[in-house]
């Protein structure tokens, strides 16, 4: 198939360049050791901080981290086709841009979670040690629940790329996307330790449901009586974001024929 054929070839690309692999491999490593040694001082001081023991947070902290590493997607892809002319070629070929698009970081995802997210969440098991899933019912939500949230932040990367149609730098715009799906996805914090009136906001955002639903049906946070509400809203904001990005692109190819390209 086409598409595969574009995942693979992203999937190698990323094997290629060496020195950017070991940066990457060193960069979620450190993240994560970083992050552990923040909440293990914190929890030296009180050992169930605010009602959580360490081993919840810290297993939190590993999952979602590791998470947020293998969902990092190449965020200038797009800006660079159109800036030299490549763009006009995409668009033209007998295939779905947003497929194309989709599959091209599919390809790099699956680089990362073979590269990043095993290795990391194996290594901090082995000095560590983490909480298993819930349950084995809990572990097969827990996966459902973070393919939903793979679909969720590629949508909101595509709109965001797609700015590049009208804008001639996204950098800007994607340090703006990155920084608030770092902290308001709870990548890095748990949403619990938030003020309510934030989290109050969040619940009505994409963002709970690209790292923080998944981790909490890993732990078994989630009452099994809201899991199914907690995944629908997963796959409502995937229809929304889809709804937007398939806006976004025809207003782009129209922009694109208008300019003669």
């Amino acid at each position: 198939m086409k598409y595969f054929a574009v995942a693979r070839k992203a999937f190698v690309v990323n094997i290629v360049y060496k020195l950017d692999l070991l940066g990457n491999i060193i960069n979620a490593f450190v993240s994560i050791f970083i992050s552990i040694t923040i909440w293990n001082a914190i929890y030296s001081e009180d050992p169930t901080f605010d009602g959580f023991q360490f081993s919840i947070i810290f297993t939190y902290i590993i999952l979602s981290l590791s998470i947020f590493n293998v969902f990092v997607m190449d965020d200038y892809w797009i800006e660079k086709k159109i800036r030299t002319g490549l763009i006009a070629i995409d668009l033209l070929k007998p295939v779905n841009f947003l497929v194309y698009v989709f599959y091209y970081n599919v390809g790099i995802t699956l680089f990362r979670i073979t590269i990043i997210m095993i290795p990391s969440i194996l290594l901090f098991s082995l000095l560590y040690g983490i909480l298993p899933p819930f349950s084995v019912g809990f572990f097969f939500l827990f996966t459902i629940s973070t393919l939903l949230g793979y679909f969720v932040i590629f949508f909101i990367n595509f709109i965001v790329w797609m700015a590049a149609f009208w804008v001639k730098r996204t950098f800007s715009l994607v340090i703006i996307k990155d920084v608030i799906i770092l902290l308001f996805s709870g990548a890095v914090i748990p949403l619990w330790f938030m003020p309510k009136a934030i989290t109050e906001i969040i619940k009505y955002t994409p963002l709970d449901s690209i790292l923080y639903t998944p981790v909490l049906i890993y732990l078994g946070q989630i009452p099994v009586s809201e899991i199914t509400a907690a995944l629908l809203k997963q796959l409502v904001w995937i229809l929304v974001l889809f709804l937007i990005s398939i806006s976004v692109l025809k207003l782009a190819e129209k922009k694109l024929d208008i300019q003669g390209g």
